[in-house]
């Protein structure tokens, strides 16, 4: 957001000069309707199009990994449930809830974070894991520029059932689309 912000301000600054010019500007281009045409194509690509790219590449794509079964309970240091939701696809008259977890595994010097996706009934009836992905770390670390080791992940807080908040060496993220195989990273 802060991103966002400077741009804003910066294109203020730039409305700010150009007003301060706009006399030498328009006797310069008055005669020639293709010059005008080319400076405001130029001034919109460098306020409005430069921005939204920039925007656009500072979110990653990150895959996760299939994992068959939960054989990684001893190792557990974080477990965090998210909001549950309604699922109307595939109900049967038990099972009807859908819920995320983030499971975050540290051995001494590693990392490892799994999301899992629970399927459950009314007053928590049936629960189970329906299945186990392994988020990728390592594309974080590289997507972002992140040196070090691959072991200060934190776990923040939910935004919604399919987004959370994370901290990786205090840098701040949002990882959202946590329902598909690649999910969405975004520095905040």
């Amino acid at each position: 957001m802060s991103s966002l912000v400077g741009w804003f301000q910066f294109y203020i600054r730039i409305v700010q000069v150009f007003e301060s010019h706009k006399s030498f500007v328009i006797r310069t281009v008055s005669g020639n309707n293709k010059d005008m045409r080319s400076i405001q194509l130029t001034i919109l690509a460098i306020f409005f199009l430069i921005p939204i790219q920039l925007w656009a590449d500072s979110i990653e794509i990150i895959d996760t990994k299939p994992k068959e079964k939960a054989d990684y309970y001893p190792w557990i240091t974080f477990l965090s449930k998210g909001p549950a939701g309604l699922f109307t696809e595939n109900v049967t008259f038990q099972v009807n809830r859908r819920a995320y977890r983030v499971v975050v595994l540290n051995d001494e010097i590693y990392t490892i974070v799994f999301i899992e996706e629970t399927i459950s009934g009314d007053e928590g009836c049936c629960a189970r894991i329906a299945s186990i992905r392994k988020l990728d770390l390592d594309q974080i670390y590289k997507k972002f520029g992140i040196s070090g080791e691959i072991s200060s992940f934190k776990f923040i807080k939910w935004q919604s059932a399919t987004s959370f908040e994370f901290y990786i060496h205090k840098r701040r993220f949002l990882l959202t689309d946590i329902d598909k195989k690649q999910v969405l990273a975004r520095e905040l």
